[in-house]
């Protein structure tokens, strides 16, 4: 049994000292859990984080991972790194072992894009407040949005404007010196393929995007949201706006 306020780590389906006062660099824990093919647990009264690697040799260890589960506090979020971490949180064992057995099965994914893109007909479907305002008002709140427009040298969007209070600032701030938005990377090659639609048929459109974002730390993130993209102004066939929000997509690539 797990006691609560635990933080140790599994290595080759054995459980190590309890590392509560272990300190390592973030490359000594990139090693662990990429060489070593360890999982690292942490319990506390809020709940546990199981932590690991998928393309490393981990097997016995998640196996002893998935024995402790019935025992340990929920809920339980896992943590795992596949070209960027994932995220998981599951309010029962169950869940989570059926999450860590999913993994498992597709330990041999090697992810090749950078970001995933589904459109979507949201009738019906539950939007965060501030996407379903913009798709029922076909209106775009300045301050949660942020606009894009289209360059015909380059052939690509760029940013030209954050809103105060969009996704981008509240992660990267007004002004930022990179993002994951920034014109001519992979992310933004495949984020901007619905703007050129958006300009054609000059109508809104509602997206789930899962997409791998450097975040200012250097670390990298599978972050899923949902967006709707809306043209700026049925006058200015060169500018549309974008409301995200980080939100449950319905793409699931592991």
């Amino acid at each position: 049994m797990v006691m609560v306020g635990q933080r140790f780590w599994i290595i080759s389906g054995s459980k190590h000292e309890d590392a509560a006062m272990e300190i390592l660099s973030q490359s000594d824990e990139t090693a662990r859990f990429d060489h070593d093919g360890a999982v690292l647990v942490t319990t506390s009264s809020m709940g546990t984080e199981v932590k690991w690697s998928v393309f490393s040799p981990c097997f016995a260890s998640l196996f002893s991972v998935i024995e402790l589960l019935p025992t340990v506090k929920l809920p339980i979020v896992l943590r795992f790194y596949l070209s960027g971490w994932f995220e998981a949180i599951c309010q029962t064992a169950d869940e989570a072992i059926d999450r860590i057995e999913q993994v498992i099965s597709k330990s041999e994914l090697h992810l090749t894009r950078r970001a995933y893109v589904e459109q979507f007909d949201p009738t019906g479907m539950v939007l965060p407040p501030v996407l379903e305002k913009t798709w029922h008002d076909h209106a775009v709140e300045p301050d949660s949005s942020i606009d894009c427009v289209y360059d015909v040298q380059s052939n690509k969007f760029h940013v030209e404007r954050i809103g105060v209070n969009s996704t981008i600032a509240k992660f990267y701030g007004m002004s930022p010196v990179s993002y994951a938005a920034k014109s001519g990377n992979t992310y933004d090659e495949i984020v901007s393929l619905a703007y050129g639609d958006v300009l054609r048929t000059g109508k809104p459109r509602y997206d789930h995007v899962l997409a791998a974002m450097r975040f200012p730390n250097n670390t990298v993130y599978w972050v899923p949201y949902q967006r709707i993209v809306i043209p700026k102004d049925m006058s200015d066939l060169m500018r549309v706006s974008v409301v995200a929000e980080i939100s449950k997509i319905d793409i699931k690539l592991i």
